[in-house]
């Protein structure tokens, strides 16, 4: 495999400005085939507009992003790609939908019209709630989940179309201790398993355990590269507030 075909997203001299106020400048960067990134800064750092810009979601105003060696205005190979936004989990508690039909959404957005659920397709679905430790739920209603386990499906459903990148802005907002490290482990073993894995995260002890790659924003690339690296630069180290310090754990 080549270092070009090794790239699954480059992001060459991004500008993005909202209002007239520069929100990201002259961001450029790749991420690896087998990445476990985390994308940290600042509030108002440009973290999630990125993360919007790399899926389509904006237009910036300068620069080029190619996903799988395709420039972004010609890709439509969006099954490759997964997605959970940001307060993914804010749903209302009683809309009647189960955790096996919000999977099956996920499935229905990559399949062409008309689009209904084939009985093969309840295959996959078990397969991607299994995936999350989720099947024995996949009759209850959403709402009635915690917010971690609703997380949960919200990752099975973004991995229903067995994409090769994953991304996930903030996934364990009002999420509990406990549930958070089962989320992180649940996220670094489908990582291991082939899934390249982009978390934008405040969460400074998941850069600490579970990720091999962090870019640090602040409107600019303050830093991009290896876990080890960033651990030993001086000028990531001081956005990291007070007494917190990096050591390496994953292996």
């Amino acid at each position: 495999m080549t270092d070009r075909e090794d790239k699954l997203i480059n992001v060459k001299g991004i500008y993005f400005a909202y209002k007239r106020r520069d929100v990201l400048e002259d961001i450029t960067f790749s991420i690896g085939a087998g990445d476990f990134l985390a994308i940290i800064g600042p509030n108002g750092s440009g973290k999630s507009t990125l993360i919007k810009l790399i899926l389509g979601l904006l237009t910036p105003s300068r620069g080029e992003i190619t996903l799988f060696g395709t420039p972004l205005h010609h890709f439509h190979q969006w099954h490759l790609v997964g997605y959970v936004p940001q307060k993914a989990t804010h749903i209302d508690p009683i809309f009647p939908i189960s955790v096996a039909e919000v999977v099956g959404l996920g499935l229905l957005a990559a399949k062409r019209p008309p689009r209904w659920i084939k009985n093969n397709d309840r295959d996959i679905i078990k397969e991607a709630l299994t995936d999350v430790g989720m099947w024995g739920l996949a009759h209850r209603r959403i709402g009635d989940l915690s917010g971690g386990q609703q997380q949960r499906v919200f990752i099975a459903r973004a991995i229903v179309n067995q994409p090769r990148i994953l991304f996930l802005d903030e996934p364990t907002t009002g999420i509990d201790a406990t549930a958070q490290e089962d989320f992180y482990n649940l996220l670094d073993r489908l990582n291991r398993a082939g899934i390249t894995i982009v978390l934008v995260t405040h969460d400074i002890g998941v850069v600490n355990k579970y990720v091999n790659k962090v870019a640090c924003l602040n409107k600019r690339m303050v830093f991009h590269g290896t876990h080890e690296e960033f651990c030993s630069s001086p000028r990531a180290q001081a956005l990291i507030p007070g007494e917190d310090h990096l050591i390496l754990h994953r292996h």
